[in-house]
């Protein structure tokens, strides 16, 4: 018998353009994210977990996000392009917010973009320092899209974000 267990909501936070959506679209599909909110169940363990993600929706300025975003958060997701130091200079930054808004909740430093080895800027150790100071375990993940006719988007892989979803959830369900 599977065991249900609440939702559990996860935010993403992150500069633009470090792929906050795609990966939101790569956890949720085959759900469509709307207005910045997609929902899924998953199985870990025996236990069905319905997972909310929600995503900035373009408001990628710290000033930009309310404080309604926050609100009912029980992990996240800070996410910077492992291709652009100004996205992860930011981390610490998208932290002190989500400190501000709902306190220490568990938390993944995620490092997306990992297929762009020539273009990469930080380093792995660079990267689990910085995922040590704020207190989050570190991933790093690739989410590669595709354009599809009137503007959608598919996602064609998801390389890494499925294992450090599964750590933060189990982190969650045994609390």
């Amino acid at each position: 018998m599977t065991e249900k267990i609440k939702l559990i909501r996860i935010i993403l936070l992150g500069n633009m353009g470090v792929g906050k959506t795609s990966i939101a679209i790569c956890i949720t599909q085959p759900a469509t994210l709307r207005e910045g909110r997609a929902q899924r169940q998953i199985d870990i363990e025996g236990k069905e977990i319905e997972i909310e993600i929600l995503d900035t929706r373009g408001k990628e300025m710290v000033s930009d996000l309310d404080s309604s975003y926050f609100e009912g958060a029980d992990a996240a997701m800070l996410i910077f392009d492992l291709t652009t130091l100004d996205s992860f200079y930011a981390i610490i930054r998208w932290n002190e917010e989500l400190k501000q808004h709902v306190g220490d909740i568990p938390k993944l430093l995620i490092g997306n973009k990992v297929d762009l080895k020539d273009a990469r800027k930080i380093s792995r150790d660079e990267a689990e320092n910085l995922a040590k100071r704020i207190g989050a375990s570190y991933f790093e993940t690739s989410i590669a899209t595709e354009t599809l006719p009137f503007g959608q988007r598919r996602v064609r892989g998801g390389r890494g974000i499925f294992k450090a979803l599964r750590i933060l959830i189990e982190q969650l369900i045994s609390e």
